[in-house]
Order: C-alpha cells, then structure tokens, then sequence
C-alpha cells in the first residue's frame, strides 16, 4: 500500500497503484474521481493546471476499480504519455495491466496503397484489398503468440510487431484492443458511431477518459459536421460517366450549388431544415431511394479504380456522407453556411451547432466519465454547454509553489476592433518594452491573429522600439523569433528560440493564440520566464458559424451564446498561459494585456490567478528581477 506522506490509508485502494508521493491536491483530485465513479453513470468535470499529474491520477483510481477504461486523447504526445502511465503504474505496483493505442491506417497501415488515403477512403480500399486478396499483410492473428507481445502496444512497438510477423498492426490494435484493459483512442472515435462500430470499439459499461476536454464540444460538432464542395460534385460525376452511369441527379446538385453560392465573398446562411428541403425538392423527393443506388456504386467505383492503377479514392461517398447526414433526426440542430473556399470553389458547409449530440450519448452508455483539462473555466458554463447533467464540478489548487506564478493585469489597453488606433499599438509596444527589460531568459508573447502580429511588428519597427540586426530583430539586444507558418518551419524556429532563451541573453517568441505554440507545446522553465497575452483572442463576431452558434445557444437558454463566446476567447488564452507552467517546481510570470480580463476575471482558469491578480503598475514596484 502506498503511503500518503507517511499515513497508510486502506479504504483508498488506487494508492497503492499511484506511482509517486502524492500532494494534497492530488488526494483530493482521486478521492473525487473514485467516489464518482463508484456512482453509476456519474460524471466528473474537473480542471488542475499543467503539470498537475492528472493522466497519473486517474489511471490509478479508474484501474484500481477493475473495469476496461477508454482513454481519449488529442495528440501523439498525450498518447505516448498514457501509455507511458501505464507502464510506470504497472513497474510500481508489479502489475500487468495491458494497454493499446487504437490509430488511424495513416499511422498504422503498412500498406502504402492505403496510408495515403483520407480515413473513410482508406477503410473501404482496406475492406476492398483483403477481399480481392491484394494485401500481402495478414488481417487475422491465429498464428500470432499473443502472450509474447508487450502488455503495453504504441504505434511504434504495433508497427514493429507488425513488420516482424506479416500481421497487419491496424488490425493487430483492433483485435486486441477488446480484451486491453486501457485503450487509447483519439476523440473522433469516440464520438463518431460509425467508426466505432467499424473498429470495434464498445463503450458500454467502460470508464470513459477525457484528456485535454477544453475543445471537446468543438471536436464532436466537427465530427457531426460536413461539406458538399462543387469540386466533389465534379469528381463525383466524372466517376459515374467513367461507368457509363446516369449523372441526372448530380447536375442538379451542381445547379443548386452554383444558383445559391454568389461569386464573391459573402456567404448565404440557412437553417439545416431549409437545406434539406431545398434538395429534397431539387432530387425531387427521392434522397433515400438515391442514397439507397449510390451506395451500390461507390464499391463499384473502387473497384475500377484499383483495376486501373488509380488511388481508389470515391467521391461519390462523399456526396452519400452528406445526403445521410442532411436526412438525420437531428437536422434541426444544423446549420447550412454557403460560400466560396479559399481555393475559389462554391461549397456548403453543413456544420452542427449541438454538441450534446456527440458527448450525451457517449456519456449516457459509459459507466462512469471523467473529463479534465487545464482550462475548462468556468466549469458551470462549460458543462452546459456540453449538455450534461447529473456532473460533480471541480477545480483544483495549483501543485506550483505559489511564490512562482504572478498574474498582472494592464486595463488601459484593448485590442478591441474599433480600438486598434496607432496610439493603441504604441501602447502595448511600450508595454513589451518595459516588460522586457525586466524579465530575462524566455518570454512568449500571444497575438489574436498573425495579422495583426505582423501589423504590430512593422509599427514597432518603424518606430524604433525594435530594431534590425542583419536578419535579427531585437528588442534590448534580445533576438525576437516569430512563429512559423507551416510545422516543419515552426518547429525549427522554437527549437533555436528555446535554445536562445536558455543563453544570458535570452530571447521572445511572438505567436498567435490558437496556433501551433499555443496549445499542446510545452515551454518549461527558463523557455518562458514569462507570457504576455496582447488582448483576447475573439472569435470574428460576423463569421456565419459563429452567429449560428451564438443563436442556437441563446435559443437554448437566455444568453447562453454571448457566455460561450467570451468563453470560447478565454479558453483559447488559458491555453496560452498554460505553456509556462508544466511542472511542480516551475515559475511564470502572467501578463493580461486587455481590459476585457479584469471585466470577465472568473473565465481565466484558477491556477492563474489564485494568488490574486495585481495592477500592471504594481509589477513595477517589485525591487528584483524575473
């Protein structure tokens, strides 16, 4: 039995599964997790900051209570440090408990016809190669001694398993993951049905895991959500005239889209119901007799494609993947937004505004859910928007020693759309300046958007506030990296900048919320001495998806829209807080440059300010350096 700073305690059984010593908050954050789910069907919504030991936490409670555990995660760090959790939890306690990450073909499949492939593409020519037999990897695992794999599976040992064997790893995960007791999946498998029906994923009865849930309702609307593009409705057609088939149908939808979309950017907005009565009338009442035909086509159109050398890609399923979704129940629950793409093509994108459509479900059939983040504030607001009831909310005090993390907060500047004067950028230039001075190592500075980083960058220049070295910009001689625009950039650019900002004199990466440093990145230590927020990061008022939103929601309850959108902008600035602090003995310095933060204060996440939130003035007063 694990021992909790020297005391035994026997009615606790996930100590003695708990890995390290644990603290306080990290008691009472399994205490929570073992009484709720001790109660049927309950739910636990729960915040603790970065660094906090949450994946530790709740394995521990969840497998002390002897039950199958589906684990959802966001990314291929956080699934490499569940399994890694498990391993950890199974080397302390001398346990065997299995694990197995459940992926995609893309990272999974050793057949290259495949991989390459968009999801639903890839599982119907994966369906089509083993039935023609033109797979050379074995999809059943008879001959394989399951005994001799690892109780632990990531992609990397599946995919070494696989080559080693003959035996496909996709179906080796699958196969296994019905008997593991943990399974790491990604989101979209947990809330598409489809794809969990397909993988063999079943969560009745399981203790469900929401890891990093701060867009969980963003993810199961984009899940619950498609697009018709007229490059699709093209392709589609030229499938069927390679067929010889009818294309009576598809030029109708060609006609719609091209009548309704005008030539410019603006876009048209209807309800799901007036678009499903649109094309009703359009196929002229025949939707499901047409869904019925055309799925018989799509396995046929792959076919001829693999007969003929070409990437089995079909779409005509995208086209039946929409129709079906436009004819579903919840169609009320949709709205239709026309427009142009980025490329020029027309396009409708049929977007869900419900996310309770794909959380409730899940939720209802599990045995018990715990759903945490580090930026879930506030968690009231949260949980209604999810649509869930019968919830046991909690935010946790920080593990971080309070003398580490300051919060300021500078009221007299915004970055409010009819605010954005030249004075008003002079005034967060002075106040980068400023700050910059003081602070040495790493600073990370948050944008709304690059755009406006790049106009801000430019003003402060021409000013003289920064200066060019060579290729260098610097602000006090230290060098200012901006953030990359494609990944491979951008990882090149933070490697150098956090190198740099472990040297003595330091350096400042500019960023924007939302981008690749602001969420999932990890900036520990001397990396970020400390983060300044320029503004909130607003999602644009006037985009058609977000006045939907807004409208849906307040139809749901009185200004439950305007909550989630000041809501959804200080998620996205927790997020970037979030990246300086990510152990137990690490230190940050918080920024908050916009008066919008000390109006909205109970949205900004708790382990950022329950220490109290200061005046910006009032950093000034202190007598050391950061």
């Amino acid at each position: 039995m694990n021992k909790e700073r020297g005391v035994t305690r026997q009615d606790m059984p996930y100590l003695s599964l708990f890995p390290y010593s644990p603290y306080p908050q990290q008691l009472e954050f399994m205490k929570d997790i073992y009484e709720v789910l001790r109660r049927e069907r309950g739910v636990l919504v729960a915040e603790a900051c970065n660094g906090f030991g949450k994946t530790a936490c709740a394995l521990a409670v969840a497998l002390s209570l002897e039950r199958k555990i589906v684990y959802a995660t966001r990314t291929h760090e956080q699934v490499r440090q569940v399994l890694k959790e498990v391993e950890t939890i199974n080397l302390h306690a001398n346990k065997n408990f299995s694990a197995i990450c459940l992926a995609s073909r893309r990272n999974l499949c050793l057949n290259e016809a495949c991989r390459r492939l968009p999801p639903i593409e890839a599982m119907e020519t994966c369906n089509i190669l083993k039935k023609t037999g033109r797979c050379p990897y074995r999809w059943n695992i008879n001959n394989l001694t399951v005994s001799s794999l690892p109780s632990v599976l990531s992609v990397r040992k599946l995919l070494k398993v696989g080559r080693i064997s003959g035996v496909c790893p996709y179906f080796l995960a699958r196969t296994l993951s019905s008997e593991s007791t943990v399974v790491v999946a990604p989101y979209q498998y947990i809330f598409n049905e489809a794809i969990r029906i397909k993988v063999g994923l079943n969560l009745d009865d399981k203790i469900l895991i929401f890891d990093e849930a701060h867009n969980a309702d963003k993810i199961g609307q984009d899940v619950l959500s498609d697009t018709l593009s007229e490059r699709g409705i093209r392709n589609a057609r030229r499938e069927l005239e390679a067929l010889d088939l009818e294309t009576e149908q598809i030029d109708c939808l060609h006609a719609y889209l091209e009548e309704s979309i005008p030539d410019t950017d603006r876009s048209v907005v209807k309800s799901g119901l007036e678009l499903k009565r649109d094309l009703e009338d359009v196929l002229k009442g025949e939707i499901v007799e047409l869904l019925d035909y055309w799925e018989i086509l799509v396995d046929e159109i792959r076919i001829y494609k693999i007969q003929r050398g070409l990437v089995p890609i079909c779409y005509l399923n995208g086209l039946v993947n929409f129709l079906s979704l436009l004819i579903s129940q919840n169609i009320d629950k949709y709205t239709a937004i026309f427009r142009l793409s980025k490329g020029g093509y027309k396009l409708i994108e049929l977007r869900c505004l419900d996310p309770s459509l794909a959380i409730k479900p899940v939720i209802e059939n599990a045995y018990g859910t715990v759903i945490m983040s580090g930026t879930l504030s506030p968690l009231d607001l949260y949980t209604e928007i999810l649509g869930i009831s019968n919830v046991r909310v909690r935010s946790y005090a920080s593990i971080a020693n309070p003398d580490n993390v300051m919060t300021f907060v500078d009221t007299s500047v915004t970055t409010r759309f009819k605010e954005r004067t030249s004075r008003m950028l002079d005034m967060y230039g002075e106040r980068i300046y400023m700050i910059t001075s003081k602070v040495k190592n790493g600073i990370l500075v948050f944008f709304p958007q690059r755009e406006f980083m790049m106009d801000a960058l430019r003003k402060w220049i021409s000013g003289g506030l920064i200066k060019s070295m060579g290729r260098f910009l610097t602000i006090h001689g230290r060098r200012i990296f901006i953030e990359g625009e494609d990944a491979s950039e951008n990882s090149r650019i933070v490697e150098e900048y956090k190198k740099a900002a472990k040297s003595e004199e330091g350096a400042i990466l500019f960023a924007v919320f939302r981008g690749r440093n602001a969420e999932g990145s990890n900036f520990p230590y001397e990396e970020a001495n400390a983060i300044i927020l320029v503004g909130l990061p607003y999602a644009d008022y006037h985009d058609p998806a977000v006045k939907a939103q807004i409208a849906y929601l307040n139809s749901k309850s009185p200004r439950l829209g305007e909550r989630w959108y000041v809501m959804d902008a200080f998620r996205a600035a927790n997020q970037a807080l979030g990246r300086g602090i990510r152990h137990r003995d690490d230190w940050c310095t918080f920024f908050l440059l916009d008066r919008r933060y000390g109006t909205h204060w109970r949205f900004i996440s708790r382990w950022a300010r329950e220490n109290g939130i200061l005046p910006f003035d009032k950093f000034f007063n202190l007598n050391f350096k950061f």
